[in-house]
């Protein structure tokens, strides 16, 4: 990932969830495999699949 405003470039890492009963699929970049960059994608992964 790039911050382009300040010109560095981080590596990242990729969250992804396949929830199989639904065929829903969720991914995005986080900086890390920390517990709590992965507790943080899964909450937006929840919220991402709430019922509106």
């Amino acid at each position: 990932m790039a911050n382009r405003s300040i010109g560095e470039i981080r590596k990242a890492q990729v969250f992804i969830a396949v929830l199989g009963a639904s065929s829903y699929t969720f991914a995005e970049a986080t900086w890390s495999q920390s517990l709590p960059d992965w507790i943080a994608s899964l909450q937006r992964m929840l919220k991402a699949i709430e019922p509106r």
